[in-house]
């Protein structure tokens, strides 16, 4: 008898179509780190968390921060002396946190409408009570 192990669950390929679409969504909210500068609503783009990683590796495309380009590749930026990280006293884990935070609130925002506008589609429907007849 034979014990064959469990299969490891496989990981989404870091390329996917789905981690392009997550990552395009992550570049929608806005840089993060401007944000908690005081200064929101600046274009971003997408950083990968460098948090854990090997010299040559490259994080997930899950692990991904929205940072402007001064935040991200400027001379202050997290490549470069990280002077606007250590003026909003923020570490690239928490630049992670709000931009999942941002995302979630996005979501949760975008799920309030739709919910609210099938409410009012259904309100329109509805069918008064002892008429048998639609508004």
């Amino acid at each position: 008898m034979s014990f064959d192990p469990p299969k490891k669950p496989r990981a989404v390929a870091m390329n996917s179509a789905a981690g392009k679409r997550y990552m395009a969504k992550v570049a929608q909210i806005g840089c993060v780190l401007c944000a908690a500068l005081g200064k929101p609503d600046i274009p971003a783009s997408v950083h990968h968390v460098r948090e854990g990683q090997g010299m040559a590796q490259r994080a997930a495309d899950w692990l991904s921060v929205a940072l402007c380009w001064d935040c991200h590749q400027g001379p202050n930026g997290l490549h470069g002396d990280r002077t606007l990280m250590r003026i909003a006293k923020l570490e690239e884990l928490d630049l992670l946190a709000m931009t999942i935070e941002a995302l979630t609130l996005d979501q949760g925002i975008a799920n309030a409408e739709r919910t609210r506008q099938d409410a009012a589609q259904a309100e329109r429907h509805k069918v008064p009570k002892g008429t048998g007849e639609r508004k």
